[in-house]
């Protein structure tokens, strides 16, 4: 006998059939047609039929059946975290690793136990663990699509930075995301529509509830012991290769086990005591008469440090076969006598500019941190040293511009903290000095600085160091300027779509059309630099400048299997580090000293090579990290390059230098 809907019913259906089709039109118009894609969309396409089959039909299950109704309960509770695993987090890997999709579900039962225990009721849990879990894995998908890396834990606290960018970056719903959210959306109609309890609280007596809950709470807690126990060793040694432990290990596990190591701990027999004759052993040039009169130059320099966003040769991952070189200018200082030039190994890739920037301004490496770290947002404090210490205490005034909002990364907060005299963020720009030979555009999300030069949305850098020559010009007679400077003009994403861009760069054999927006970018950065550089040139006060990126652009992965001639899973070590190095220049306007081990360097050390060279004082914390380099020349998050070239993991290197370098470096964070 055939039964009418409701009008309820028929919302929900036509809402559900709506999903379908919007799921399949999206499927023929814009996503890739591989087998992935299409077996994702299918199963979607029948979690959404079954979805309005369940709102349809009546499930019911006579009331004298209790026995029946609590197996079906507790069936649900136990089989819905590993269908989650599978649909909603997307692990495949189950019939290779069947013990390491379990482990992915214990997770959720850990979940699903703890509100159990606090709701006593089966539907209200599912729910909260269903909604949880899909959003979670939302953020993943997010970040994955954005910037082409996982979602670690920390990148919960750049949350305002990346919203504050978010507007140049264009986000493709993808196929796994259609399938968790289909699947959520069954699963939470199907758990609606079961007869599972609702309401325990009433129908059961005190002594069952509070045997249920210990029950559950005894479960819950022997499983909390056992995932407790997970290393992050145990599941994957390669730190460089975080994106296929995402896929082997799952993202739920995977994300869990980053988050283990979020809180920095003491090193290793650990004390202040030790940190001081460590540093001791080695002599502080500034201490000495020296300082007042370093060779070459009879005074100490002007330093200028530019971090350019983004900024990389991206000839060192192979042949671009471009229409025209977009570095002409910084190839040409590779060869100046006054330039010390090399390639500079960074802990970050396509995104977390702090990282580098952290490093750079102490010298410390975050090798010796907790994977996934962002030190600006977890561990700079008021006692943190860098090396606005260093040039304080020779003298110097010290100045930090970002042409950005100044909250990005918390650098308004941590300038401060760190020893910056003066920050000049972009709202401070136009009132600096006059800019109004320059064109201003409306800026996305109202991010309009003034009348400014911009590229794409963003100020150009040549505005940039433009206010690096104004900070110059106005400081006082004989005072000596120590100027840090964070760019933003090639900030990702490049899908740029707008009329302020000029396109004079391209790969005849790479034609991506983010790749060649890219390029002209970059070329825009050289035609700048070569005219801070030229304006330098002609000024009497000795000057330093270094200039480096961050890190490379976040492209397309098929770009570099194309590039490097293998699939993304067959990359080697080599392959990774190529993706992790970026050029560094260090330029006078007299002539430098020659640095020994410089032409693959990692950022912790660039401020020590950039004073050796300079002819500037150095200090115990530089000539410490001079003799670590002579060692190990690279030193980074996720790879130990040693003075024979031979590439290590993150972790896989014991040497008793590394122990004085954490606890030195975790004396000057903390102490």
């Amino acid at each position: 006998m055939s039964r009418k809907a409701t009008n309820m019913q028929k919302v929900w259906i036509g809402i559900l059939g709506i999903l379908m089709i919007g799921t399949i039109c999206y499927y023929a118009a814009v996503l890739e047609k591989n087998t992935l894609n299409t077996c994702n969309v299918i199963i979607s396409c029948i979690m959404l039929l079954a979805a309005v089959e369940l709102i349809y039909r009546q499930i019911s299950i006579e009331d004298a059946r209790k026995r029946i109704r609590t197996v079906l309960s507790f069936a649900v509770f136990l089989i819905a975290p590993l269908l989650m695993v599978g649909f909603i987090w997307n692990y495949t890997y189950t019939l290779y690793n069947s013990i390491t999709f379990i482990q992915n579900a214990l997770l959720i039962y850990i979940l699903e136990g703890v509100l159990f225990v606090i709701l006593f009721r089966i539907k209200p849990v599912m729910y909260i663990s269903i909604f949880l879990n899909w959003f979670l894995f939302l953020g993943d998908e997010v970040v994955l699509v954005l910037r082409k890396t996982p979602l670690v834990p920390n990148d919960i606290l750049g949350i305002n930075t990346a919203m504050s960018v978010a507007g140049n970056y264009k986000f493709t719903v993808t196929s796994r995301l259609m399938l968790a959210t289909a699947f959520s959306i069954f699963l939470v109609v199907l758990i609606h529509k079961l007869p599972l309890w609702n309401n325990l609280i009433q129908k059961k007596k005190l002594s069952e509830m509070i045997g249920f809950r210990v029950i559950i709470l005894i479960i819950t807690a022997v499983i909390v012991c056992y995932v407790s126990s997970f290393q992050r060793d145990q599941f994957q040694k390669d730190n460089f290769d975080v994106e296929r432990m995402n896929e082997n290990v799952g993202i739920l596990l995977t994300f869990y086990l980053n988050s283990k190591e979020v809180m920095l701990k003491e090193p290793e027999n650990y004390s202040k005591k030790k940190a001081k004759e460590y540093l001791n052993q080695y002599v502080d040039d500034t201490e000495s008469e020296a300082a007042s009169t370093p060779e070459p130059s009879k005074e100490n320099p002007n330093v200028i440090i530019i971090m350019d966003e983004a900024f990389s040769d991206l000839g060192v991952l192979g042949e671009l076969k471009l229409n025209q070189d977009p570095l002409k200018f910084c190839h040409s200082l590779e060869k100046d006598p006054n330039t010390i030039s090399g390639k500079l190994n960074v802990s970050v890739w396509g995104g977390s500019t702090c990282n580098s920037e952290f490093e750079v301004l102490t010298g410390n490496t975050l090798e010796f941190l907790p994977y996934g770290s962002i030190p600006y947002m977890q561990y700079v404090t008021k006692n943190t040293d860098s090396i606005c210490d260093y040039f304080h205490k020779l003298g110097y005034t010290n100045v930090a511009v970002h042409p950005y909002w100044g909250q990005c990364w918390r650098r308004d907060t941590i300038y401060k903290q760190i020893g910056f005299d003066k920050f000049i963020d972009a709202e401070q720009f136009d009132q600096e000095h006059d800019t109004k030979r320059t064109k201003n555009i409306a800026i996305h999300k109202g991010c309009d600085f003034g009348d400014l030069d911009y590229i794409r949305e963003y100020i150009s850098d040549k505005q940039s160091f433009k206010q690096i020559i104004h900070q110059f010009e106005i400081k006082e007679k004989g005072e000596k300027l120590f100027l840090f400077n964070v760019t933003m003009q090639n900030h990702g994403g490049y899908l740029y779509d707008g009329d302020n861009i000029e396109y004079t760069t391209r790969s005849k054999v790479y034609p991506y059309r983010t790749l060649s927006q890219y390029l002209s970018l970059i070329d825009k950065t050289d035609e700048a630099l070569e005219y801070l550089v030229n304006y330098f040139k002609q000024v009497e006060e000795p000057t330093v400048i270094m200039f480096y990126g961050d890190h490379q652009p976040g492209l397309e992965t098929d770009l570099y299997e194309k590039m490097f001639g293998r699939s993304y899973d067959c990359f080697t070590i080599g392959d990774y580090q190529k993706r992790y190095t970026v050029p560094y220049y260090i330029w006078a306007n007299y002539p430098l000293k020659d640095v020994p081990s410089h032409e693959q360097v990692s950022t912790n050390y660039l401020s020590a090579i950039m004073k050796e060279a300079a002819g500037m004082p150095m200090d115990s914390w530089d000539n410490f990290r001079k003799a670590v380099r002579a060692k190990y020349p690279v030193l980074t998050s996720r790879l130990i390059v040693n003075a024979n070239g031979e590439r290590f993991s993150r972790g896989t290197v014991e040497d008793e230098i590394f122990g004085q370098y954490a606890t030195i470096q975790y004396y000057r964070m903390k102490e």
